[in-house]
């Protein structure tokens, strides 16, 4: 069902497990993750999936287990590709692509597979945030080609950004097991949603516009999946107990009126996962909390208890926390905006949270001392936040069961922030050999301004050490061999020391003192040098031969070493720094990747060899921003055959883009100019025919000769935007190619008028938006395209 080289990552492959064998989960004491997690194990131990070589996250299919599989599946399961719908047999009963801006004409043969059963598009890099990787389906897909499809079991339309609504049509697909909108600008369901009475699993992840359900979701009488994590629901619909298979509920928000209480938890013990109860000051007290029930869900495994707003009752607050005690179960707890002065006994007992990995205690303001945390012996991740009321942490924090035992002695990760009345951190006592933290491998300390002394002062495990805006700390670095991550940030008093070799970053933030720098050794592949404003030198001639990665902000007195040759470097950003840097010679970073310049006010120009195509194999991101000074890319072009992003902005004297980019950078597949006035055309040759995203800003000789652009032969080109003082109608016939699928007008102050014959040529259009033009005095009387999906307008006075 999937090509061969596709790349997959582990909870790429869990979800797709999910939606493939969601009908046939037997284990109903497990969630279908958790089954999931140990199919995932036993396909990667048969070799069905092996690791990526190229990445180590990523995992792939061999080429004959792909064509096994291929074979096996024969006309039942299609992966639809750019040019093989007409392909879809009637007997396609799993159909499978990669997400894109996906026309209706891509998508028209599934006319034929009447009888599919699951329709599953899957997102090339959910991470990647660029304007031309957002997924786009076309409006006709939606409400035309998908409701077609009545014997439907799974559907899946998750991070297609732009979809805002569903059909009323979706209640007629009756044997829908799987709805799947996660990651996508839903603003609403449709009543008829309730009539999918086969749903079992609705998946509602991160719509941010989703602010309520239908009043109705009770008819969902099969729904045992309601994914809410991530929404902005503010009160459950009532009768939500009815829904009495319902394993997994992300989200509960605790309404008013009655049926929407904390009680209607009390008869869902079956729920599995994650639990969210938000809108805790709307619980009357403990009998009410008492209703819940949650120590009877033994089969929770992570639980987030929040208020919204503080009741100025501590009282009851604490005694609504004390009656909402969870089963010994639980691995994961987040108490937020807690407003009592402490906490009840089973976060104090041992016992109680048992089996407690993951815990964070956030904004609990008035509580003045914490927990004895350190004898829950499960514990992993421990965060605190916003404890405002303490002052002093020690023997209370690590337990009271005497000097034999080991507190937190399971610990691995531990935060302390915004502890701002925060003055002294207690050693355990008499902890020589370091029986305190003795897994401990990542220590935060940030925003803790009063706080003077100390730290643990032997930490065997640690790898990662971060210390910021904690401006009176007088301490050194533990005593921790295998560090190998550094951040310190505004604590000019912390002792920086001897160093140890295997470090393998450090990120020095707001340091006053240049000299520390000698401290750095030539085995770190990260350094990041922020707000160092009397920093003047780098001791890069140690380290050029080993840095991978090299960030420097805001210090203007560094002077960047041209002279060396940088070996490793891969990723390098200069930020409103080296003040003495004109010239930029890209041939000593071999390797270099991403390149930022950003507000460098000497910067001229970006040079490499004068011999003949120098080719930057390595260059896949190229942005340069707010160089006043800079005019110049080298002579003959930029040779850089694998650049995909090129950006330029705020270079008000740079007159051209670099030569025969059509040749030159044929992947390139996003281009930005921004505020550059004196470019007058593209160049000679046109731009690379694999562009996909293009922006003009504030380019007005640029617009002028736009007769001359010749976009039309870009077939690629799916995302188009522009801001110009001059343009007074848009888009002008002939423009744009018809490929086109998102058409962005931003700031244009003389728009008057939107061009209906222009826009009818753009037969893929799916998405326009205006912002900002305020003399647009109207929209075209024969009204807008029908074939639009989305439509916004900001800013304007029509």
């Amino acid at each position: 069902m999937f090509p061969k080289d596709y790349e997959f990552k582990k909870e790429q492959l869990i979800q797709l497990w999910i939606a493939e064998n969601f009908l046939h989960q037997h284990d109903k004491s497990k969630s279908m993750e958790e089954i999931g997690e140990v199919s995932f194990r036993a396909l990667v131990s048969r070799s069905l999936f092996q690791r990526s070589s190229g990445n180590k996250l990523g995992y792939v299919m061999h080429d004959l287990v792909h064509d096994l599989a291929k074979f096996v599946s024969g006309e039942f399961c299609f992966w639809l590709e750019a040019n093989n719908s007409h392909n879809i047999a009637g007997k396609t009963r799993h159909l499978g692509y990669l997400q894109s801006q996906d026309a209706f004409q891509k998508l028209e043969g599934i006319y034929e597979a009447k009888s599919l059963r699951t329709f599953l598009p899957l997102n090339l890099n959910p991470s990647r945030r660029s304007a031309l990787y957002f997924s786009l389906l076309s409006k006709k897909v939606l409400h035309k080609l998908l409701p077609m499809l009545t014997c439907l079991r799974v559907l899946s339309l998750s991070r297609y950004c732009y979809i805002t609504e569903l059909p009323d049509s979706i209640g007629n697909l009756k044997y829908l097991r799987l709805l799947d909108l996660s990651f996508t600008g839903i603003k609403w369901l449709p009543n008829s949603t309730c009539k999918l009475y086969n749903l079992q699993r609705l998946a509602l992840t991160d719509c941010k516009d989703l602010i309520e359900l239908p009043a109705n979701m009770h008819n969902l009488r099969n729904l045992s999946h309601l994914d809410l994590a991530g929404t902005n629901i503010k009160e459950i619909p009532v009768h939500v107990i009815k829904l009495k298979r319902l394993q997994t509920l992300t989200l509960f928000s605790v309404g008013r009126q009655r049926g929407t209480g904390i009680g209607e938890l009390r008869q869902l013990n079956d729920l599995h996962g994650k639990l969210s109860i938000l809108e805790l000051q709307n619980v009357n007290g403990r009998e009410d909390a008492l209703e819940a029930r949650l120590k009877e869900k033994n089969q929770l495994e992570g639980l987030w208890l929040e208020w919204s707003i503080n009741s100025g009752d501590s009282r009851k607050e604490r005694e609504v926390l004390e009656k909402l005690q969870p089963h010994t179960n639980l691995k994961e707890l987040t108490i937020k905006n807690y407003g009592g002065t402490a906490f009840p006994f089973w976060l104090v007992e041992r016992s109680s949270l048992s089996n407690i990995v993951c815990l964070c205690l956030s904004n609990c303001k008035y509580c003045i001392s914490l927990p004895p945390l350190g004898q829950l012996h499960s514990l992993k991740d421990l965060s605190i936040t916003g404890f405002y009321a303490v002052e002093t942490i020690g023997p209370e924090f690590y337990g009271s069961d005497g000097l034999a035992t080991k507190p937190f002695e399971s610990l691995q990760t531990l935060r302390f922030k915004e502890m701002v009345e925060w003055e002294e951190w207690f050693p355990f006592e008499n902890d020589i050999e370091g029986r305190a933290f003795p897994c401990l491998q990542e220590l935060y300390v940030e925003n803790c301004p009063k706080l003077t002394k100390h730290l643990p002062s032997n930490l065997p495990c640690l790898t990662k050490l971060v210390v910021s805006d904690c401006q009176e700390l007088v301490a050194s670095l533990p005593r921790a061999p295998d560090i190998l991550h550094l951040q310190l940030g505004y604590c000019d008093k912390f002792l920086l020391k001897n160093l140890p070799p295997q470090l393998k970053m450090i990120s020095f933030e707001g340091w006053s003192l240049s000299e520390r720098i000698e401290e750095v050794d030539a085995s770190l592949k990260i350094l990041n040098i922020y707000d160092c404003l009397s920093l003047s030198w780098l001791p890069m001639d140690r380290l050029s031969t080993t840095l991978e990665v090299l960030e420097i902000k805001s210090s203007d007195n560094l002077k960047f070493p041209v002279h060396l040759y940088y070996d490793s470097l891969e990723k390098l950003l200069i930020e409103s720094s080296c003040c003495s840097l004109q010239n930029f010679p890209l041939d000593i970073f071999p390797k270099l990747k991403h390149l930022t310049i950003k507000n460098c006010t000497s910067m001229e120009s970006i040079s490499v060899p004068c011999r003949p195509q120098y080719d930057l194999q390595s260059l896949r991101h190229l942005h340069i921003f707010g160089c006043p000074k800079f005019v110049s890319f080298p002579e003959g072009g930029l040779h850089a055959p694998n650049l995909s992003y090129f950006r330029i902005d705020l270079c008000k004297h740079l007159k051209s883009l670099p030569q025969r980019m059509h040749t030159h950078i044929p992947s390139l597949e996003v281009l930005t100019i921004s505020s550059c006035p004196e470019i007058v055309s593209f160049p000679k040759g046109g731009l690379p025919s694999n562009l996909r995203s293009l922006c003009i800003y504030g380019c007005a000789r640029l617009y002028a000769n736009r007769a001359e652009w010749h976009l039309q032969r870009l077939t690629c080109l799916g995302d188009f935007c522009i801001s110009c003082e001059d343009i007074k109608s848009l888009p002008e016939e002939g423009l744009l190619p018809t490929t086109l699928a998102t058409l962005r007008l931003a700031g244009c102050p003389h728009l008057k008028s939107l061009n209906r014959k222009g826009l009818n040529e753009l037969t893929n259009l799916e998405i326009l938006l205006i912002d900002d033009c305020p003399e647009l005095e109207c929209l075209p009387e024969e009204g807008l395209p029908e074939y639009l999906s989305h439509f916004r307008i900001q800013n304007v006075h029509c």
